[in-house]
């Protein structure tokens, strides 16, 4: 049987979303406000894949001398990747249960790779015949 690799990938506001969505359901502090930036970092040469998001708050309700205060979320590793598999299941895309999963980025977006890897045949052995 053969092996498969699946991505399936998250353009930068949809990873936003689904930290949203992941910290709300975990009971995480979510910051109020606007998202000004966000970007991933790591994922080359086997550094680990991170996302942050800068968000504007709101000082006491208003803004200080008319502009936001800034607070970051940085979320990687088994975080990053439980909130891109409970969007995949709010959005009724499949995945594969059996595999080993890990994160990659391209560019600026983040993947949720899936390896699904078959038992495979010996060669010279009574296993494989032709």
């Amino acid at each position: 049987m053969a092996s498969e690799i699946r991505h399936i990938l998250f353009r930068p506001p949809e990873v936003v979303q689904a930290v949203g969505d992941y910290f709300r359901r975990v009971g995480r502090p979510v910051p109020r406000g606007d998202v000004l930036r966000c970007r991933t970092d790591g994922g080359v040469g086997g550094s680990p894949v991170r996302f942050q998001i800068t968000i504007g708050t709101e000082a006491g309700g208003a803004k200080v001398r008319g502009r936001a205060e800034e607070q970051h979320i940085m979320i990687e590793g088994a975080d990053l990747a439980a909130a891109l598999i409970l969007a995949c299941r709010s959005k009724s895309i499949p995945l594969p249960s059996k595999s080993d999963k890990t994160l990659q980025t391209f560019g600026e977006q983040v993947a949720l790779v899936f390896t699904m890897a078959a038992g495979t045949p010996e060669i010279g052995g009574d296993k494989l015949q032709m």
